[in-house]
């Protein structure tokens, strides 16, 4: 399978151009008064179109990083591989743990609510500041939180998709709280360097 990401595009064109003549073919035939032989073609089109859906979901490589550069000027951390929960605190404090695969993190973060709402976190490439899998992580690291007099640990697991393994770039990871019936508002946020999930 190509990594090659001009040998891929190219093949999806080609497979595009093959789907739109088989299409006008379909409509063509129909009106020629073949309805039967139009119909076989629309369901082998739509076989076709199910099957190029699923390879490219599936697809391995997602090229996203490979023009991206780690600016030397960025202040940046790399996610740990081990948290420590014991020590206490004194402030809002975020780390990123990996998880057991490159693309999949652990968020910790130390925080005193002060009003009932959601926490949740927002990651976005730094350079071109694209957000990175924008609804899959709101939803997957989505806290409800009630208010508390001391600090309190928040954890969840979420991935990061765009990228493949082997190819780090730099991505904000910021944690915001969205108070009931109130904007949400950002409370931390920090570089880390990250690599994409690949299925």
């Amino acid at each position: 399978m190509s990594s090659n990401k001009y040998i891929v595009e190219l093949f999806e064109y080609l497979i595009l151009a093959s789907l739109l003549i088989l299409l006008i073919s379909s409509i063509y035939i129909l009106f020629k008064s073949k309805w039967y032989y139009s119909i076989l073609q629309i369901f082998l089109l739509g076989i076709t179109m199910f099957l190029l859906g699923s390879f490219l979901m599936f697809y391995p490589y997602d090229f996203f990083a490979d023009d991206l550069e780690i600016s030397k000027n960025i202040n940046f951390e790399k996610p740990k591989t081990k948290i420590d929960t014991l020590t206490i605190r004194k402030e809002n404090t975020l780390e990123i743990k990996n998880g057991f695969q490159p693309g999949i993190y652990e968020f910790y973060f130390w925080y005193r609510p002060t009003e009932k709402g959601k926490l949740y976190i927002k990651t976005s490439e730094i350079t071109k500041n694209i957000a990175l899998s924008k609804q899959q992580i709101k939803e997957r690291s989505l806290i409800n939180v009630n208010p508390n007099d001391s600090l309190q640990l928040f954890h969840k697991e979420f991935k990061i998709y765009e990228g493949d393994w082997g190819k780090p770039y730099l991505a904000k990871i910021s944690i915001y709280f969205k108070p009931d019936n109130k904007p949400e508002q950002k409370i931390i946020e920090r570089n880390y360097i990250v690599e994409g999930w690949m299925r």
